[in-house]
């Protein structure tokens, strides 16, 4: 076979064609070159930050998972279960609260029911430290160590028992448990693990939204740019609680515009520089809102400062006062909705203060405190009876009328719990509910009905109510003046908290 002579001058031509192409071959090459290095950093930089990012959520949220459903019934867990999207579910039952131990009268530890796919699969990759098993029987808990240390009870161990009265749907009871585990892990540390039985016998159910939480984990694992935003948010707030802003404003649109200058010196700077820009502007109108849970802490400081208010602003004013719920008055802060709020809580539930308040960044000061009070008409038979067992116990035989929704004590902090479980032995047998505070009164007033207030009832001169104290720790409230943490007060704040203060002092 003859051999082929061509490649000789193959090569000889290759050669050459580099030779007088030498700048477009190099080009060529580092093109190749840079791409390939690219495509093996964004492939490699990208999965190590979902991996991380997975990692960083589990550790978060004390499990595994994608999405939580709240109050879902047997049928929509079942179309879950069947959706061929859905790898894995899991279901968690809030059945109570521990209300009190020996050692603390007030601690912040819920009890907490979760089944086998939430415990065994999704807090898998989260428990660091496991000593005993999960609770089946009864009278069985697992616990944390930050948990135990809330109750006081640091030196338990598994195998001893804890006693202590704890709160569920079904009302206020004691009893004594033993301890069948302890764990330690990411994710909510100060809560109970309970069994399938207690839980069974709370009175919650898991289409309630209050008790019920449903969660998933799906096969595909792809963020939205929504969800992606959403989850950095979350992250920063994790890692800088305490971030505030350094910019003087009363207003939205002014913390706007130091923000853009903000862009172009410091936040010191900018502070000198609105302020003459600010007395120089023709929209004068200056806003100030007060949210609170009684109209009554609304309206009386502002009558009093209305000489001040009338000469102390050379241009136009406009007050806001909104009377809302408990959430809300913390919401409206939160947000800049209102430069103050008013609430009151509980004083054996004042604890729940501190942590909300930390939370939603804001500052929070007593402003003084005051007994629940059963309100009647002047000549209610009730009065009139020579009886010595307490007034509330003997009031449930009457109708109740919830003059408003936002005073509704046992809906501070669980839209599903009894309104007055923590001030009446039992419930009366007939419950009116109004969210009219005027015809709440008539109904009070032309009948044997009675209702509840957070201080002396303040009455309008054509009614004639008696206002009679409830007694014991359940009856006193705590009421706080509540503010955004880092803004600069309203000229108006600091003189309506003072009259504020001297309503408290004349209760």
């Amino acid at each position: 076979m003859l051999k082929n002579p061509n490649q000789k001058v193959i090569k000889r031509m290759a050669r050459n064609a580099l030779k007088v192409n030498r700048r477009k071959t190099i080009t060529l090459f580092l093109a190749v070159l840079l791409s390939s290095f690219l495509v093996f950093t964004i492939f490699t930089v990208g999965d190590s930050y979902f991996r991380l990012q997975k990692i960083q959520n589990i550790r978060m949220s004390g499990a595994e998972f994608d999405a939580i459903m709240y109050g879902v019934t047997d049928e929509q867990r079942q179309m879950c279960e069947n959706n061929p999207n859905i790898a894995l579910t899991g279901t968690v039952g809030v059945c109570g609260w521990v209300e009190k131990t020996d050692r603390d009268s007030t601690p912040s530890v819920g009890l907490i029911w979760a089944d086998d796919g939430y415990w065994t699969q999704m807090m898998e990759p989260v428990r660091e430290k496991l000593e005993g098993r999960y609770p089946i029987a009864l009278d069985e808990i697992m616990v944390t160590k930050s948990a135990l240390k809330e109750c006081g009870y640091e030196d338990l161990d598994v195998g001893d028992t804890l006693a202590m009265s704890y709160g569920t749907h079904e009302g206020i009871f004691t009893g004594t448990f033993r301890i069948c585990g302890i764990w330690d892990g990411y994710g909510p540390k100060k809560q109970f693990y309970v069994s399938k039985e207690f839980y069974d016998q709370s009175g919650w159910k898991l289409s309630q939204a209050a008790s019920g939480r449903y969660f998933m984990d799906f096969k595909q694992k792809i963020m939205t740019k929504e969800e992606l935003a959403l989850e950095v948010i979350a992250r920063l707030k994790k890692e800088y609680p305490d971030a505030g802003c350094t910019l003087d404003y009363d207003q939205a649109w002014k913390l706007l515009v130091s923000v853009r200058l903000a862009a172009q010196c410091t936040d010191a700077r900018v502070n000198v520089v609105v302020e003459d820009l600010y007395a120089k502007s023709h929209f004068r109108k200056q806003y100030f809102s007060v949210s609170s849970m009684r109209s009554f802490f609304l309206s009386t400081p502002i009558t009093r400062l209305w000489p001040q208010i009338s000469d102390g602003h050379g241009g136009s004013i406009y007050i806001r006062l909104k009377k809302q719920s408990f959430y809300d008055v913390l919401d409206d802060v939160q947000h800049c909705r209102s430069d103050l709020g008013i609430v009151f809580l509980m004083k054996s539930h004042s604890n729940r203060i501190t942590r909300l308040c930390s939370v939603k960044d804001l500052d929070y000061h007593l402003l003084g405190e005051s007994h629940i009070s059963i309100v009647t008409r002047a000549d209610h038979p009730i009065l009139q009876a020579q009886e010595t067992v307490p007034v509330e116990d003997r009031m449930t035989d009457y109708p109740y009328v919830i003059a408003e929704n936002h005073e509704n004590f046992g809906r501070f902090y669980d839209d599903d719990s009894e309104s007055i479980s923590q001030l009446f032995q039992s419930p009366p047998k007939c419950i009116i509910s109004i969210n009219d505070s005027a015809a709440s009164q008539d109904i009070v007033a032309q009948s044997d009905a009675f209702f509840i207030s957070s201080t002396r009832w303040q009455h309008p001169q054509h009614y004639h109510f008696s206002s009679v104290p409830l007694k014991g720790e359940d009856s006193i409230l705590a009421h706080y003046y509540v503010t955004k943490k880092g803004q600069t007060p309203h000229p108006l704040t600091a003189p309506y908290v003072e009259e504020l203060k001297k309503m408290f002092h004349g209760l």
